[in-house]
């Protein structure tokens, strides 16, 4: 939305507030007037009656407007939620059974990822009677709901946001070639994997959501976003990689300069995120889901930022980036600087003194070639009478 119309539309609900604020003030004075009012001593009439329901319905819209005025909520597609309390109005007029777990952000969009190859069945029954036994719709709010507790997805490495990993690297992938070595890695598991994972949500986003047509479209714009996020992000992870290489870091180095951009990323996420941590409630599953869609929608504010940015200049990655290299500057060594001016400096005299040997040796070499030359047949001559005169 361009400046013009939105402050267009800004100026048109401040009016529609001030006419249903002066509404409502006109309401209270009439009912102060009449004696009849909330709370009075005088029984309201039928007519009253009608005036205190219109007038408590005025107030609902006031505080409505003003949510719209004051901004704060999230936006997913062309659908607006202002406060956690329109997502669960919401939730109860719209959304089926609480299936919260077809809404994806990017963490949990990477969850439905088969990265560790075979699982085994009996690990897959556990994980089916546990979803039962603790009230889960379907397996989807499981992972959703697991995905919550963690900063990192499960292909980067699980790490708690009570026990986070210290180092600077990503858990799961401490080695670059771990994530892309030109032909396998992670990196290309995803991609290969991409397609099979929008499939699978995409077709039961179709199959539960089908006769909910504001649900699906919100959960099927949740999964692009997150697909697009997803792929961004791993274009940035090798291409960040390789700008350090080819500024002359070493593998490590480069990697970890790398590794600490992704891990700013991930924990800005998570902190939007965090809200729905172990709020998972069976016996009010109306407020478990909107929470688990109100941090999931923050969640893609701060992705559509990133890729707004296209992550470079997002404001985090240099801010990160500075402090990594401060917290790794070395001071130079004065003792070591001169050393190395005095290896220089002996460096130097051992190139003049070869200079200088190379010159008296091309000029040796070119004595010594003279005097190997054959004479020529008047010195030829001048050397044979010489030896007559002498043996005379």
């Amino acid at each position: 939305m361009s400046f013009f119309k939105y402050r267009t539309t800004l100026i048109a609900l401040q009016n529609q507030v001030q006419h249903l604020a002066a509404t409502v003030d006109s309401l209270k004075s009439s009912l102060w007037d009449s004696g009849h009012f909330p709370g009075g001593a005088n029984a309201p009439d039928s007519g009253t009656h009608i005036s205190l329901v219109s007038l408590q319905e005025l107030q609902a819209q006031l505080k409505a407007l003003q949510h719209q005025v004051a901004g704060g909520g999230v936006r997913i597609g062309t659908k607006i939620f202002q406060s956690f309390d329109v997502v669960e109005s919401w939730v109860k007029t719209d959304l089926p059974n609480q299936c919260y777990g077809l809404f994806v952000d990017a963490v949990s969009l990477l969850d439905f990822f088969s990265c560790i190859g075979h699982v085994d069945a009996d690990k897959t029954f556990a994980a089916f009677h546990s979803q039962q036994k603790t009230g889960f719709t379907l397996m989807y709010e499981a992972r959703v709901a697991a995905s919550i507790q963690n900063v990192f997805p499960m292909v980067f490495g699980r790490t708690s946001s009570s026990g986070m990993d210290d180092s600077e690297y990503i858990p799961a992938i401490q080695d670059p070639m771990k994530w892309d070595n030109g032909v396998t890695g992670i990196k290309h598991q995803i991609t290969r994997g991409m397609s099979d994972v929008e499939y699978q949500l995409e077709s039961a986003i179709d199959m539960v959501l089908g006769p909910y047509g504001e649900a699906r479209q919100i959960a099927k714009e949740c999964l692009f976003k997150s697909k697009r996020f997803v792929t961004d992000l791993c274009h940035f992870i090798s291409n960040d990689y390789q700008k350090w290489k080819l500024r002359g870091h070493g593998q490590k180095d480069a990697w970890q300069m790398t590794a600490v951009s992704v891990r700013r990323i991930f924990e800005e996420i998570h902190s939007e995120r965090v809200i729905a941590r172990d709020i998972y409630d069976y016996k009010d599953l109306t407020f478990s889901t909107s929470k688990f869609l109100w941090a999931t929608w923050k969640a893609h504010q701060v992705m559509d930022r990133y890729i707004k940015h296209q992550f470079y200049e997002h404001p985090s990655i240099p801010a990160v980036l500075a402090h990594h290299l401060a917290d790794n500057y070395v001071k130079p060594d004065d003792a070591l600087a001169n050393k190395v001016h005095s290896a220089d400096k002996a460096h130097q005299a051992l190139v003049s003194r070869v200079d200088t040997l190379t010159t008296r040796l091309n000029a040796l070499a070119s004595v010594k070639e003279k005097d190997e030359k054959p004479p020529t047949p008047k010195q030829q001559s001048k050397n044979d009478k010489a030896r007559v005169t002498f043996a005379s």
